[in-house]
């Protein structure tokens, strides 16, 4: 766990988000604008980290719970996009999740602000050990999902985490 931690990519800051239970937690930003971001998560299954059955029914049952990771102020709008689907990582079976969401608020304090989200994560786990991968957008906030779209369109933070995911699996077995 401690070399796939340490992996490095030119062109990405990597932040060691630490070590728990076994497991990793890294995130690769980009250098240049506009900020992506790639968080890796990898360890075992375990009763605190169960890992579900990859198949597509067991993850919808569990939109509730995965939804409700999203911020507070994005969850029950009727613009916010949250999509789960199957899919395959090196021919194995792996779940996918997309959100985008945009909310300008003002604080208690009467300053405005924003919540969103464009990302992009992949589940995969065989049982024993599972990853997850999010590739997102994380740069500055921006006036609507339109100009998140333009910025970060979804099959650009697909390869993004298709490609992270793709050289862990490699790197981890």
């Amino acid at each position: 766990m401690g070399r796939l931690a340490a992996i490095e990519f030119a062109g990405f800051v990597r932040e060691d988000r630490g070590a728990a239970g076994g497991g990793v937690q890294v995130r690769h930003t980009t250098r240049s604008r506009p900020h992506l971001a790639v968080s890796i998560a990898i360890g075992p299954c375990s009763a605190r980290r169960a890992c579900p059955a990859m198949d597509l029914a067991s993850w919808n049952a569990r939109q509730a719970e995965l939804r409700g990771q999203l911020p507070d102020d994005l969850r029950d709008r009727p613009d916010t996009r949250f999509e789960i689907r199957a899919r395959a990582i090196a021919g194995a079976p792996a779940i996918a999740t997309y959100q985008l969401g945009h909310a300008g608020v003002v604080d208690d304090r009467h300053q405005p602000s924003a919540d969103y989200t464009d990302a992009y994560a992949l589940y995969y786990n065989d049982g024993i050990n599972q990853i997850r991968v999010m590739a997102q957008y994380a740069d500055d906030a921006v006036a609507g999902i339109r100009p998140l779209l333009a910025i970060a369109p979804p099959d650009d933070l697909e390869q993004l985490a298709v490609a992270f995911a793709s050289f862990y699996l490699h790197a981890w077995q």
